[in-house]
């Protein structure tokens, strides 16, 4: 129609209106970091159980032989108070090792007996296959053994001290020195010392030999502790 006013066209805009939200990710989608994260914990939790399994099973698999093994050391600290007490000579045993030698072997200690070092199973020492009689170490059996022996005594102001180890066998019907030392003195010291006297080696021996240790001059030899002189032999 003409004349008629065309009225201009209005908009409204909600400003409250905001952007549409992204949406949040699932807690249960995580990224593969994060899982490789959560598989190695896992991983190193279930290793830990596994290692403990296994102490756990090696404590009980065990512990009866250690339960025995420390009842034989307190047991055996509670006779040494009683060894230390006496000397046991003329082939008596002595205290007894918790696990036998496979092969014969002895360790005697000497002891001064009538201005005599006579040798006994004393302190820790002790006969394994072995005996002692008249102050000689028998062999139960042929084959090669390490012998030795330790004198501890005065050095003297002149003459000498000599220490041999003696083979006493029925084959050659004497004895024999199988190992000797000797110390000289010109009585130009002033003092006295003491000194050590150790002999060691390997012989071959017969069933039925035996072996002694000779001493000059024995009343040179100290004897104070049971450790200072001691002879012994073990088959090898």
């Amino acid at each position: 129609m003409e004349g008629a006013s065309v009225s201009p066209q209005v908009f409204v805009v909600d400003s409250q209106v905001g952007l549409p939200s992204r949406p949040t990710a699932s807690p249960w989608q995580l990224s593969k970091t994060a899982w490789r994260l959560l598989l190695l914990l896992l991983f190193l939790a279930l290793l830990g159980v596994a290692v403990e399994a296994c102490f756990i099973y090696y404590f009980y698999k065990h512990s009866p032989a250690l339960l025995q093994e420390d009842r034989g050391s307190h047991s055996t600290l509670k006779g040494s108070s009683d060894l230390e007490n006496e000397v046991i000579v003329s082939g008596k045993k002595g205290m007894q090792a918790s696990v036998s030698p496979s092969k014969p072997s002895a360790h005697l200690t000497g002891t001064i007996n009538n201005g005599l070092l006579t040798w006994g199973v004393f302190g820790d020492a002790f006969l394994h296959d072995m005996k002692i009689e008249d102050n000689q170490l028998y062999v139960p059996r042929e084959g090669f053994y390490y012998i030795y022996s330790s004198i501890m005594f005065i050095e003297p102001h002149f003459g000498q001290f000599k220490h041999s180890v003696l083979r006493h066998t029925p084959r050659y019907g004497s004895e024999l020195e199988l190992m000797k030392a000797i110390c000289y003195s010109s009585g130009q010291q002033k003092m006295s010392n003491m000194r050590n006297s150790y002999l060691g080696g390997t012989f071959r021996l017969d069933a039925g030999d035996s072996l002694s240790i000779k001493l000059e001059n024995s009343t040179l030899v100290r004897y104070q502790q049971v450790t200072e002189n001691f002879f012994g032999a073990f088959m090898i």
